[in-house]
């Protein structure tokens, strides 16, 4: 991502004293490294990801904005799936008059997206970015945003967000923790072992660098 961006998140989360992703399945400490093809690239300086990571599948939503403590937001795209059944002929009986109208419908909008919908509006810009697997994109949360109808398609993704309601209740526990109560503190990301469900996760060879798309 731009420099300018990153500036952007650090500051954030600096400022708002947030705590580092941690993982059971990565060693303590910072940096990471990715191979490919058969060389390992290192980069030993990088911090650990934001606190705040969402996995969804099939994610639809009409346009939206999300209170934000960051005036970033991040989603990689995973794995994108477009249903060819769509394409198919209509069946000649269907159980009701509403359930025609909405499948011939969807074959028109097909017809007019063929490579499927679920894609990222942003409704400031009139701006659609389409979805692929093994892209990235940032937009700025506390915009007005959303996403088209699937018509289709099927996306898995993964979204590093800066919930504002999140940072306020971190700073509310950290209120709470001079008085005995909660304390917060960012370590250096200690993992706790692996984990067999996840070891299929972690043993698969890196991808190539992500592309991605800035809604700015």
């Amino acid at each position: 991502m731009p420099a300018e961006i990153m500036n952007d998140v650090e500051s954030a989360l600096s400022e708002g004293g947030m705590p580092r992703l941690a993982t059971r399945n990565v060693e303590e400490g910072s940096g990471y490294s990715v191979e490919l093809n058969g060389r390992a690239y290192e980069f030993k300086e990088i911090r650990r990801a934001p606190p705040e990571v969402y996995m969804t599948r099939r994610y639809q939503a009409w346009s939206h904005t999300d209170p934000a403590f960051c005036r970033w937001a991040f989603s990689v795209c995973v794995h994108r799936k477009v249903d060819t059944a769509w394409e198919m002929d209509p069946p000649q009986h269907y159980a009701t008059r509403s359930a025609k109208a909405t499948h011939k419908r969807k074959l028109s909008v097909q017809r007019d997206l063929p490579g499927g919908g679920a894609n990222f509006v942003d409704m400031r810009l009139g701006v659609v970015v389409k979805q692929a697997t093994g892209t990235a994109i940032c937009f700025q949360p506390e915009e007005f945003h959303g996403m088209t109808l699937e018509c289709g398609a099927s996306n898995h993704a993964i979204t590093f967000a800066f919930s504002r309601r999140i940072a306020d209740a971190l700073a509310e526990l950290r209120d709470r923790g001079t008085g005995g109560g909660v304390i917060i503190e960012s370590g250096e990301g200690a993992g706790e072992g692996p984990h067999p469900m996840m070891n299929e996760m972690t043993t698969g060879e890196a991808n190539e660098p992500l592309p991605f798309a800035c809604v700015a």
